[in-house]
């Protein structure tokens, strides 16, 4: 027997003795991290919550390591379990992508999408509803979170993401170009008080950091009165008369004449922006590609003023 086989034969036999990690259990334990506790993630599942803490036990006993932090109650990941969180998100990626890619029958699997709350309010709804009547078998799966917790979310939670940019920032397929216009509710002249009342996004926010830079460009001092994850929450709020805030030319043409867009003085602070899709690097599962296709095809003629 030559040298390099017998290498090779202890390679694997090496390899052999390793523990072999259970997918199911890697599932829960993901589950867990993004429910945020053993009762969240036990209802995702459809388990009971004792068979969640049973796996997560077996989990910890095939690495010899205590994955969370005691109490139990609270959901803390140890330091060895910061470090092993990615590897478990990318060996269930990967087994899902193994099994996608001998699948030569129907469209089976599961997406994992990323969207903005805009995008995952006015324009996905009727587009995932057309997808999963042609793939009844393809399981959707849509969260939604601001633009940092997406982009870092790709490749990890989601396979693709729907996100919003600055146009000179953006990355993969653009679906629309967005003006962005400072507006407040009509006849109440918020923006001239001192300082001005502002309604923000949280700090995940694209259009939160855009909105502070601005003030500061135009010299403004402010307050934050109102901050909310939910756009349509905070235009309600400000064309309610409680501040100004920074809306995208697509969300302002469905506010019809509940908000006012202050002048170009205010706009010259403001950059271009766009709407796009991205998807995850790597080797990609069937259903990801016809769903990122599909979405293309679909948005390339979709009028985003009226979705």
């Amino acid at each position: 027997m030559r040298k390099d086989q017998i290498d090779n034969q202890a390679l694997i036999a090496a390899g052999l003795r390793q523990p072999m990690l259970d997918n199911a259990l890697l599932t829960a334990f993901l589950a867990v991290v993004d429910c945020g506790s053993y009762t969240s993630a036990a209802k995702f599942l459809h388990r009971t919550q004792s068979a969640v803490s049973l796996q997560i036990r077996r989990l910890e006993e095939s690495l010899n390591t205590q994955l969370f932090e005691f109490p139990r109650n609270h959901v803390v990941l140890s330091q060895n379990g910061l470090a092993f969180v990615e590897y478990a998100r990318r060996l269930v990626a990967l087994n899902r992508e193994a099994l996608a890619s001998v699948d030569e029958g129907a469209m089976r699997g599961q997406i994992r999408i990323g969207s903005n709350n805009f995008y995952a309010s006015n324009v996905l709804p009727p587009l995932l509803v057309e997808f999963s009547a042609m793939y009844p078998d393809v399981q959707l799966i849509l969260t939604t979170g601001g633009q940092s917790t997406l982009a870092e979310g790709l490749g990890n939670r989601f396979d693709l993401i729907f996100n919003f940019y600055r146009e000179t920032d953006c990355r993969g397929q653009i679906l629309s170009r967005e003006t962005l216009h400072w507006v407040e509710a009509p006849d109440q002249h918020i923006w001239r008080k001192d300082p001005v009342p502002v309604a923000l996004m949280p700090k995940e926010s694209l259009l939160r950091e855009i909105m502070i830079e601005s003030l500061g460009q135009l010299g403004r001092n402010w307050r934050m009165v109102y901050e909310s994850h939910s756009l349509d929450a905070t235009i309600s709020a400000v064309a309610a008369g409680l501040a100004v805030t920074i809306c995208v030319s697509s969300r302002l043409n469905l506010a019809g004449d509940t908000l006012c867009v202050l002048g170009k003085d205010a706009a010259a602070s403001l950059p271009e922006c766009v709407f796009a899709v991205e998807r995850a690097s790597g080797p990609t599962a069937r259903p990801v590609i016809e769903f990122y296709n599909f979405m293309i095809q679909r948005l390339g003629t979709h009028d985003l003023a009226f979705p």
